[in-house]
């Protein structure tokens, strides 16, 4: 066996450029099926696709500039499809997040004016003994 002898013909900043496709495009991929999601979600059909366009994104981007590392680039792809998985679920998160602040908002301001906030009376110990 000939010792591999590399070609030279990845160009400079390829991974890097990989790496930061694989991360904008699953969190674009992410957001908008988080969207799509909240009118109506395909439990199968979504990761599937979500995974579908982050893998090719890297894929693409692979090709393009000539990356020759196999390994790396199947990992990548799966991991990129992980984050746009994750990123789904988070974006979820955030808007239950703030649904559940604007309830507890909207409960305080209601308490605030009905008088209750501030009580004038406070209960006697006795009535505790």
């Amino acid at each position: 066996m000939k010792p591999y002898v590399p070609s030279g013909k990845a160009e400079d900043g390829a991974l890097s450029l990989l790496l930061l496709t694989a991360v904008v495009t699953a969190l674009a991929v992410g957001g908008v099926a988080n969207l799509i999601g909240q009118y109506f979600r395909l439990l199968i059909v979504f990761p599937m696709v979500m995974g579908l366009l982050t893998g090719l994104a890297v894929a693409r981007v692979s090709d393009m500039r000539k990356v020759r590392m196999p390994a790396l680039v199947v990992g990548l792809g799966l991991a990129a499809g992980l984050l746009c998985w994750s990123s789904d679920f988070g974006f979820d998160y955030l808007r239950a997040r703030a649904a559940v602040r604007h309830q507890i908002e909207g409960f305080a301001q209601d308490v605030e004016f009905q008088g209750l906030a501030n009580p004038t009376t406070t209960p006697s110990s006795a009535a505790w003994t």
